[in-house]
């Protein structure tokens, strides 16, 4: 909601313009390689239940502010309904109402300066504190950000992260000799021009 909208910087703002993630178009995944029956595979998992506000300062983009984002956990979704289950329960124990959603609470945005103009591209460094399963990390995310329109902004955020900083298990199953230890994050969003508060 926008009372976890995290200010970039403090000062003097213009009119703030509230952009809402558009849960149609967005994105969360994560990728993982595992080795199954002997050949490489990377395990890809997406859900486009993603929540998330983005406020803009026009006339000095370095005062943007973005809220927590928060990914429901159980419903991520591979190609294999078995493997959601074990996630689902095993790995991100999502089905405890406490572990429901994947929180990234922002803490800084680095690179965004200027004034917006439609079409404006800015690379930022997102910092914040990333929740799995009850654990918290500090993660940098690197981002792009497209400022297409005063009604629409869209980007792309990556960071890496290892499942065991978060205390996460990778059960024991036949056929899957080995798991990455590395996981890679995705966030791909669109946010679109939103009147409430």
């Amino acid at each position: 909601s926008p009372n976890d909208l995290i200010v970039a910087d403090t000062g003097t703002k213009g009119e703030m313009i509230l952009c809402r993630s558009s849960p149609e178009v967005s994105r969360a995944e994560f990728n993982i390689d595992e080795v199954l029956n002997g050949a490489d595979k990377r395990v890809v998992g997406t859900t486009s239940n993603i929540s998330g506000d983005i406020m803009i300062d026009p006339i000095d983009l370095s005062k943007t502010q973005a809220s927590v984002v928060r990914i429901n956990a159980r419903t991520l979704k591979t190609d294999s309904t078995r493997r959601d289950g074990a996630i689902s329960r095993l790995i991100l124990k999502s089905e405890d109402d406490r572990y429901e959603f994947i929180e990234f609470r922002p803490t800084e945005l680095s690179g965004l300066s200027g004034t917006f103009s439609s079409g404006k591209t800015l690379e930022t460094k997102i910092s914040g504190d990333l929740s799995i399963a009850g654990v918290t990390h500090k993660v940098v995310f690197d981002a792009t950000i497209n400022f297409v329109s005063e009604d629409r902004i869209e980007g792309n955020a990556l960071t890496v992260v290892s499942y065991k900083d978060f205390n996460l298990t990778i059960p024991q199953v036949p056929f899957v000799a080995s798991v990455d230890e590395k996981v890679t994050l995705k966030l791909n969003f669109v946010a679109l021009r939103s009147e409430s508060d």
